[in-house]
């Protein structure tokens, strides 16, 4: 919390954390009884104000699942721009991090 993404990797942009693991809920989609909910791991407001979502895996990513966590990445950014309550969040960057360890060590 409170990092700046760019801190973290030069590649990321610069946007300071402000929510971890945040919760979200959409309006109903037009014509139906359903809503997008769910929870994200990264919420960072970016320095032109519009804000940047990320969110970890542990895998290996592939095709399949690299379409899979777009389309997640999608559904969260629509429920933040139109949320059942609250203010509407500008999404202009999403990101999935993934991480493949070779090992678990328990502690």
């Amino acid at each position: 919390m409170g990092m700046n993404l760019s801190d973290i990797h030069p590649d990321l942009p610069s946007g300071i954390i402000e929510i971890q693991e945040g919760y979200m809920k959409s309006v109903t989609i037009d014509g139906t009884n359903c809503y997008l909910s769910g929870r994200f791991d990264i919420l960072s407001k970016l320095d032109d104000g519009t804000y940047a979502i990320i969110d970890f895996k542990i895998t290996t990513p592939d095709e399949e699942k690299i379409q899979k966590y777009a389309n997640q990445l999608h559904a969260y950014k629509f429920a933040l721009e139109n949320p059942a309550d609250g203010e509407p969040i500008k999404i202009s960057k999403m990101g999935i991090v993934s991480i493949n360890p070779n090992e678990f060590l328990l502690y």
